[in-house]
C-alpha cells in the first residue's frame, strides 16, 4: 500500500486511466456488435470519486432484453457512462469509431504522460534519499 500522497495521486491516476483504456478498448473490439451501447468514463468524476473512496452502483439503461450487463466493472468506478448516440446504426449500435479511436488515443498520451511524473517523483525521491 502506497502511503506517500503524491504516489496515491499517481497510482490513483494510471488506475482510472487503464480502466478508462479497458472501456474504450471494449467499444472498439465491440464495434461490430449488434445492440452495442458505446461507452466511456468521465475521467474527472470517476478520478475524483477514487481519490475520496466514493463507492456504488450505475444503473445503465438497457435498449434490449440482448444486451449483456456489466455491472461488475462500471461499480469500479462510478463515472463511467453510456455515450449519448449522436447516430446509431441500423443494427442499434452506437460506437463511432472515429471518436473512440481519438479518446483511445488521447487517454493512452496522458497515461504515459502520468507515467513519466511519477518516474520524475520516484527519481527525485531516490536522489533525496541517496544525496
Amino acid at each position: 500500500m502506497l502511503t506517500d500522497p503524491v504516489m496515491q495521486f499517481y497510482n490513483t491516476a494510471l488506475n482510472v486511466r487503464s480502466f478508462r483504456q479497458e472501456i474504450l478498448a471494449s467499444d472498439i473490439a465491440n464495434a461490430d456488435t449488434p445492440y452495442f451501447q458505446a461507452k466511456d468514463v468521465n475521467f474527472r468524476t470517476a478520478f475524483h470519486n477514487a481519490l475520496n473512496h466514493v463507492t456504488g452502483a450505475l444503473s445503465l439503461k438497457k435498449n434490449s432484453e440482448n444486451q449483456f450487463s456489466d455491472q461488475a466493472e462500471i461499480n469500479r468506478y462510478p463515472g463511467t457512462f453510456v455515450i449519448p448516440a449522436t447516430s446509431t446504426r441500423l443494427d442499434g449500435n452506437t460506437v463511432n469509431m472515429n471518436q473512440v479511436r481519438a479518446e483511445f488515443t488521447g487517454n493512452a498520451l496522458k497515461y504515459e504522460a502520468t507515467l513519466t511524473f511519477m518516474t520524475q517523483e520516484i527519481k527525485t525521491m531516490q536522489q533525496a534519499i541517496t544525496g
